[in-house]
């Protein structure tokens, strides 16, 4: 994160002439935090273990064509990945499809900023701070189902960051 005075006030290049405008406008600064992060790798595997008998933890599936769709999460939340790109592999074969697909989930990107205002009166010092997580209120969606098989195969089922929190404080030091 970065933090940023902003050039208003006493000392500063803008509006450093009144008092009264100092008092209004100087002493404020910004904060932003700024995290961006490609999707996972997506690993499929059969809902149906047919090698469970062998002592297989689980089986993948046979990869028949492309995985990947197009789009943003938003627009393929029921259909992430193409169902008809896999079929069953069957009982004793382990399934063509890769450790991870060739696609990755959705890609994840957050906002947090404050913004905060210092006062200082003779030996006095006075913070104001307002705070906003997630300060765009953009939903962040979660990798999407992968068992083979299962009804929900493809669909992204859960939000993986909160909504906008907003958050005041002060603090006087002297």
């Amino acid at each position: 994160g970065t933090t940023v005075e902003l050039p208003f006030g006493h000392g500063r290049p803008f509006l450093a002439h009144s008092s009264l405008l100092d008092r209004a406008v100087g002493g404020w600064s910004v904060n932003a935090i700024v995290l961006i992060q490609s999707g996972e790798p997506i690993a499929v595997s059969q809902n149906t273990n047919n090698n469970s008998s062998i002592g297989a933890g689980l089986q993948r599936p046979n990869l028949v064509g492309n995985p990947c769709l197009t789009g943003s999460p938003e627009s393929r939340i029921n259909s992430y990945l193409n169902a008809s790109a896999f079929s069953t592999a069957p009982a004793f074969t382990y399934g063509n499809a890769p450790r991870t697909l060739n696609c990755y989930g959705p890609n994840y990107s957050d906002l947090d900023m404050s913004v905060f205002k210092e006062v200082h009166v003779e030996r006095v010092n006075i913070q104001f701070r307002a705070e906003a997580l997630n300060a765009l209120n953009t939903p962040q969606f979660a990798s999407p189902v992968s068992k083979f098989g299962s009804a929900t195969f493809g669909q992204i089922q859960s939000q993986v960051n909160l909504p906008r929190y907003l958050q005041l404080g002060g603090r006087i030091t002297f």
